[in-house]
């Protein structure tokens, strides 16, 4: 399921939109030449913020100041977040191997669902020598 749009990406990561609420430290991808590239949200804001006005009357919603001032309230939904690319799972290799470039603007951004994140860790739990402490966030 798609969630966002690249927006822009630099030398540090990229940005993308999205009117989801992710948490830091998910794991999304995008398809870029066949390849699921992973990548890591790093931080979030929102896009649009309501002016403080609309804010510091607690008895009154910024949604209902919002639509009497001609705004539309599912401007202010969306948020901005920032990530990182991880890579894509060489299977050849049997590690990920980083693209050395970041998603263009209009790309498409979807979470990294299991299939794609079992390839993280090598060991499997039980095995000789490993030890469980957790699972991958958004598994």
């Amino acid at each position: 399921m798609i969630i966002g749009t690249v927006s822009n990406s630099d030398d540090n990561g990229f940005a993308f939109i999205s009117k989801q609420r992710l948490p830091k430290g998910l794991f999304v991808t995008y398809n870029e030449e066949g390849k699921h590239i992973l990548c890591r949200v790093m931080h979030a804001q929102p896009l649009n913020q309501y002016p403080q006005e609309f804010l510091m009357d607690m008895n009154i919603e910024a949604d209902e100041i919002s639509r009497f001032y001609g705004l539309d309230p599912e401007d202010f939904k969306y948020f901005l977040y920032y990530g990182i690319v991880v890579g894509y799972f060489d299977s050849n290799m049997g590690e990920f191997v980083n693209p050395r470039k970041n998603p263009a603007c209009g790309v498409k951004i979807k979470i990294a669902d299991k299939e794609i994140l079992k390839d993280i860790s090598k060991v499997k739990k039980g095995d000789k020598g490993s030890a469980f402490i957790g699972t991958i966030l958004g598994c």
